[in-house]
């Protein structure tokens, strides 16, 4: 994935504006699997307006457009457009608080892709994150997300995400910590296959200097399909020790 993005920001009094755009390029290296028939580009514009309603915490409306091309004309070319409308910041200095809700709408080019699909997506969009510093040493993470990407065979898929996580740290001058991860993500193609994928993730960290850091860690995944999908059906066990050097 190559990526490519740039912004500009002017404020006054309590008022903001932020406008930019991206150019993303993804490539699938394995050509065994023929992966390369889902290279493609992406080209993207947003914009947004920003009150500040506290000290820290303000009023958001924003719209995004989204145009995505196929290298190869097997799959589905498709604009999408999404308006949303939440609030983002600090509503104390323990608890941050982002909620952006909305609504998507795609124009798909039936000129591409090698399949009937008569289905365009107009729906409910997503992207909530809430922190809160429990104690001076736990930090507390929740997030959830309902986006629209490509799909393979379809004109698209929506995914639903959750995300749960934590961090403790203890010990002399707290640098033993744990944490842990909890993810959920749900997909459904515009034709009803459906893919569930399980994540949780336990890690053990040392931070031996403010630059040195050693984790050992332990991730478990699971991946239920229905349908055309069903043979991406799988568990996964990955143990990991790493050392982290930073400056």
């Amino acid at each position: 994935e190559e990526t490519a993005q740039g912004w500009i920001e002017l404020g006054f009094n309590r008022l903001s504006v932020k406008a930019g755009g991206l150019f993303r390029r993804d490539d699938f290296l394995n050509h065994l699997a023929n992966l390369e028939q889902f290279d493609h580009k992406t080209a993207g514009a947003s914009a947004q307006v920003g009150i500040q309603i506290f000290e820290k915490f303000h009023g958001l409306l924003e719209y995004n457009f989204e145009a995505v091309r196929f290298d190869q004309s097997i799959n589905r070319d498709y604009d999408a457009h999404q308006g949303r409308a939440g609030v983002d910041g600090e509503l104390s200095p323990k608890l941050t608080l982002s909620i952006k809700l909305g609504a998507g709408y795609q124009i798909p080019y039936t000129g591409t892709g090698n399949f009937q699909d008569n289905h365009r997506f107009f729906g409910f969009t997503a992207a909530c994150a809430l922190s809160w510093l429990a104690m001076p040493n736990l930090t507390l993470q929740a997030a959830y997300r309902r986006d629209l990407t490509y799909a393979v065979g379809a004109n698209f898929e929506t995914v639903d995400y959750v995300d749960l996580n934590g961090r403790y740290s203890f010990g002399p001058s707290e640098k033993l910590f744990i944490s842990g991860d909890f993810a959920w993500e749900h997909a459904r193609v515009d034709n009803g296959d459906h893919v569930d994928r399980i994540h949780a993730r336990a890690t053990f960290g040392y931070r031996i200097q403010r630059w040195l850091e050693l984790t050992v860690s332990y991730d478990y995944t699971q991946t239920l399909a229905s349908g055309a999908l069903l043979p991406g059906t799988y568990d996964e066990h990955r143990g990991e020790v790493s050392l982290a050097i930073g400056l």
